[in-house]
């Protein structure tokens, strides 16, 4: 598909060709929602030959239970046509390719210890990788000015997302006269993913649901400080079964609530959540945006003692066996001591990558748990 038709399907005018992002390195602090300095991004535009852009990028942040690293390098070229991309988390490369023609041709994995797979997806240009919101800094700086672009998540399983970059408003950010454009996936309901660009385009600020990172004169580097986790195995966990165990700040009752009920769960874990509290019942917890459905299914439970569910995601192929976790809750204290066990898992290298990546999942939903219940 051309430019011009991948702009007619989706009703978009398209947009005139890219103008240069700024190059140099850039520093920005991240903060939370209530301005409480959580982390940095670091991020390095680079002109190549042929009016090409690369574009590397480095983000830490923490908070209270649980760090989050990132780091994610892209080129395009002078077209906004995706050339090549690459991202990992901690320090690990989960995810790699480049252009093959009209083809995106690349390797994933889930962790370190996780097998590599091969995969390759057409792409209809333009494109981008999940960087593609730095594109903003190539549009025209007009209102209204809408870019229709597919994005190939590199650390995703190649998945493709066709995006949207639309200029909104004309506002000072930071004192530097700005413009906001949003980008959104087209099946994204949400507010999707803002970003300020200065007309000199540097990109000045950008707010992912709450996570906001603004532009700094100097290095932020400093404003990242690692926290313990949430929780710690216990002397139980094993290969087969992952156990975690942490202390919430709250009564064995409401730590119960926080996880059964649809308008608490929100709060701290997923987007949109669907609870049936019953044996039986449904534990739906769906990421609209990103097309995941966590599938569970009520096994048992006790207020202030007990939840056991099943772990199933839409996208699992059939071959791969069904997960239980089981939370038990205990008075410790004025708190509550949280244990979850999860599994089973297979001795083998992609169940392994996923119970270390259940132990990083564990902490960073664990976090917010206690950020949201001490509120």
């Amino acid at each position: 598909m051309t430019r011009v038709a991948l702009a007619a399907a989706l009703s978009l005018p398209l947009a005139t060709a890219a103008e240069p992002m700024k190059p140099g390195e850039f520093w920005y602090r991240i903060d939370d929602k209530a301005g409480k300095p959580q982390g940095y991004t670091r991020m390095v535009v680079t002109a190549v030959d042929g009016g090409g852009t690369r574009v590397e990028w480095e983000m830490k942040f923490a908070w209270t239970g649980g760090n989050y690293e990132e780091t994610r390098a892209a080129e395009f070229d002078k077209d906004r046509r995706l050339v090549s991309a690459s991202g990992g988390r901690f320090g690990v490369t989960l995810g790699e390719g480049k252009r093959d023609g009209a083809k995106f041709v690349g390797r994933t994995r889930g962790d370190a210890d996780a097998a590599w797979k091969d995969g390759a997806v057409e792409m209809k240009d333009p494109s981008m990788s999940e960087l593609g919101f730095a594109l903003a800094a190539t549009m025209p700086l007009k209102l209204g000015e809408t870019f229709a672009y597919e994005q190939v998540s590199e650390m995703d399983s190649l998945q493709l997302r066709q995006t949207t970059l639309t200029c909104e408003a004309e506002e000072v950010v930071e004192g530097i006269k700005s413009w906001r454009f949003t980008r959104k996936y087209k099946d994204d309901k949400g507010p999707g993913v803002r970003i300020w660009v200065s007309d000199d385009r540097r990109m000045v600020k950008a707010d992912w649901n709450g996570i906001v990172q603004t532009i700094s004169a100097s290095s932020t580097k400093d404003l990242y400080k690692p926290k313990p986790p949430a929780f710690a195995e216990t002397k139980a966990s094993t290969k087969e079964w992952l156990e975690l165990e942490g202390v919430i700040p709250a009564a064995p009752e409401v730590v119960f609530d926080w996880w059964t009920k649809g308008e608490l769960l929100t709060k701290w874990w997923p987007p949109e959540a669907s609870v049936e509290l019953k044996e039986g019942g449904k534990y739906e917890l769906t990421w609209k945006a990103q097309k995941w459905t966590l599938q569970g299914t009520v096994k048992s439970f006790e207020r202030g003692k007990s939840f056991v569910f099943t772990w199933r995601w839409n996208f699992d192929a059939p071959e791969i066996a069904t997960q239980e976790v089981h939370v038990a809750f205990a008075a410790e204290g004025k708190g509550t001591k949280l244990v979850i066990r999860h599994g089973p898992y297979k001795d083998t290298p992609d169940d392994q990558g996923g119970r270390k990546g259940h132990i990083r999942g564990w902490n960073q939903f664990g976090g917010r748990l206690v950020e949201e219940i001490v509120k």
